[in-house]
């Protein structure tokens, strides 16, 4: 684009002044030049405050629907604005059965694994009513599944597997409006048909706050993060560990007590593992804070410093990729003090590992934040709602202009399976993608009875093509194990899923049968652990790497970009604990600069990650 700078000819100016005139205009230039990311696209949606939205292909059309729900305009009484997409920016507003309810939260989610999205709906409904609901879609049309929810208020719900029997459980927290005092988080165990048996995670719960399922240690059991008010003036900030007995364990993790706080799970520095960001102010007085933390292995969390983020209460934090470069990038909303404000999209630098000011957007107070490719043109856009002034309440979608599109990944190859007192394993290979480094990519497996099914494992995607029915991770980061199945055959297939939340197509799909012979089986995982010391390290240091039985082993490492810097192993060894030396050189001897690296060990079809920090 070209910039033209006219000066009037004014009576008395010399040519030093025009020439400081014009030295002074070039040196703003960068600043009048900066293009947005995010522009405002759709701008006559119904305005909405304390509320959630998300993003998903509810009528199987391939592109994505909008679900919201939050106050409006009258006291008290709550919304719910669903809208379809009809392409070029056209939003239809539908009329549904579902409840409106403001201060609460919404979730699309195939809960009976026939591969169209339910959706959850939780919070005030009218002055003095709460409510709980699960909606079944048929056909695209939804109705109340019947079931019998607690009523949550000043909630959050996440998604995922904890059980591993393949359907969909719900991680929900919250508390009610009759009782200001109490909170809860409880998982509500997918029975099948519509039936969920409430699991007590922690006592005391939570509410005005966030917990989210993920699997930060990769061993295939959804683990827990969980921030907000445990009582009066009692913030607290936790990573509960899960297990296969269905138990978590507090790992006592440094994070620190916020409120009005939100926290998430993501792959920052694209290492293979899930670290944590949090946001939230310690009291009303005090400015509100941002945090991260890299997950380094053994249950170990390290605060890493972020001085360009602003941290927000009574808002919303998000990620994804905006700039289409595999790196997650923050949109942070809401309050720094009782009269400040943070309106920030932050572009994530690989090169320094910092988050770095890329947009000033439009501040609102409760707002509500979702990302998700909505015109299908291969960059994330992004809905906001909120509270913009008194009485004036915002709600618009922007779309993403950024001029590099997203490319999806290619689909993970080697799927294999095994079979172990009962318990199914199934692993892979890592995909590709031209821009997220592979240890940035999670996947997404589904399993039917029938080809191409999705009766056991819903992986919202289209099997024939990979398109993602919601804008987030999979499922699955190094592996799926699955219990309790029947005897009898059972096909499956997994998708690589990018930080843009673009899917690849599925691999071939394989089978598995129990009860007979099974003739896709192979040997379960077989790396029971993988970790160095010291790490930090400046020198030298020792990686150790255990195996279950006797395999072939590759290990190499890996710069932050994805580039396999060093060679270390590739042999055949026994059963038990090997150790490996690493000089902090690359494979011609020559030094490596401080940074972070990961050492990525393969045996058979699994495959294994771990973070080493080289300090100067």
């Amino acid at each position: 684009m070209k910039t033209y700078l006219n000066f009037p000819k004014t009576p008395g100016w010399s040519a030093g002044k025009y020439f400081f005139v014009l030295l002074l205009a070039l040196l703003t230039l960068p600043a009048w030049g900066q293009t947005d990311y995010l522009v405002v696209d759709v701008g006559d949606l119904f305005g909405l405050w304390y509320s959630e939205s998300d993003w998903g292909d509810y009528d199987g059309d391939i592109d994505l629907d909008l679900l919201m729900v939050g106050y409006g305009p009258t006291t008290g009484q709550g919304y719910l604005k669903f809208y379809r997409n009809d392409g070029n920016s056209t939003f239809t507003l539908l009329d549904t059965p579902m409840l409106g309810t403001g201060n609460g939260t919404c979730r699309f989610a195939d809960f009976d694994n026939d591969n169209d999205l339910d959706a959850l709906i939780c919070g005030q409904v009218a002055s003095g009513v709460d409510t709980t609901r699960v909606y079944i879609n048929t056909g695209g049309v939804f109705t109340d599944c019947g079931f019998n929810f607690p009523p949550r208020v000043s909630s959050s719900a996440s998604i995922g597997d904890y059980d591993n029997d393949g359907d969909q459980d719900i991680l929900l927290t919250g508390g009610t409006i009759d009782d200001v005092s109490t909170g809860y988080i409880q998982i509500f165990r997918n029975d099948g048909s519509f039936n969920f048996t409430p699991i007590e995670v922690v006592t005391p719960g939570i509410r005005n706050g966030v917990a989210e399922f993920g699997d930060y240690n990769s061993d295939g059991w959804l683990d827990i993060a969980y921030t907000g008010s445990a009582g009066s003036g009692n913030y607290v900030s936790r990573i509960l560990r899960g297990s296969s007995t269905g138990n978590f364990v507090d790992i006592n993790a440094p994070l620190a007590g916020l409120r009005y706080s939100k926290i998430s799970w993501l792959d920052y520095d694209c290492d293979g593992d899930l670290d944590v960001i949090l946001s939230g102010s310690y009291s009303n007085e005090a400015e509100s804070q941002f945090k991260l933390y890299r997950y380094d292995g053994s249950d170990v969390f390290t605060e890493v410093a972020q001085p360009n983020v602003l941290g927000e209460r009574q808002g919303d934090l998000a990620w994804g990729d905006i700039n289409n470069d595999g790196y997650a990038d923050l949109i942070v909303n809401g309050l720094i003090t009782t009269s400040t404000y943070v309106e920030k999209l932050y572009i994530f630098n690989p090169q320094n590992g910092l988050w770095e000011d890329g947009q000033t957007l439009t501040y609102l107070k409760y707002a509500a934040v979702s990302l998700g490719d909505y015109n299908n043109n291969g960059k994330l856009d992004m809905s906001v709602s909120g509270l913009y002034a008194s009485g004036n309440y915002w709600n618009k979608l922007y779309n993403n202009v950024c001029a590099v599109a997203n490319t999806p990944p290619t689909p993970p190859d080697a799927l294999g399976s095994g079979i172990v007192n009962g318990v199914v394993y199934l692993s892979w290979s890592t995909g590709s993608d031209a821009e997220t480094p592979f240890g940035g990519l999670t996947y997404n497996v589904r399993v039917g009875t029938t080809p191409g099914g999705s009766q056991i494992l819903s992986a919202m995607a289209d099997p024939a093509t990979g398109w993602r029915k919601v804008a987030r991770p999979g499922n699955a980061r190094a592996e799926y194990q699955l219990r309790d199945l029947p005897d009898g055959t059972y096909y499956w297939s997994v998708q690589a899923i990018d930080n843009a939340f673009a899917g690849s197509a599925f691999a071939p799909e394989h089978t598995f049968t129990i009860g007979v012979d099974n003739s896709d089986f192979v040997a379960p995982p077989n790396i029971a652990s993988l970790r160095n010391f010291p790490n930090p390290f400046r020198a030298e240091t020792r990686i150790e790497l255990e195996l279950k039985a006797p395999g072939r082993v590759r290990a190499d490492i890996y710069n932050i970009k994805g580039q396999k810097v060093r060679s270390l192993l590739d042999s055949d060894l026994p059963a038990g604990v090997h150790g490996l030396t690493w000089d902090a050189c690359d494979s011609g001897g020559n030094p490596l600069p401080a940074g972070i690296y990961t050492i990525r060990a393969q045996t058979g079809t699994q495959i294994k990650y771990h973070k080493i920090i080289h300090i100067n």
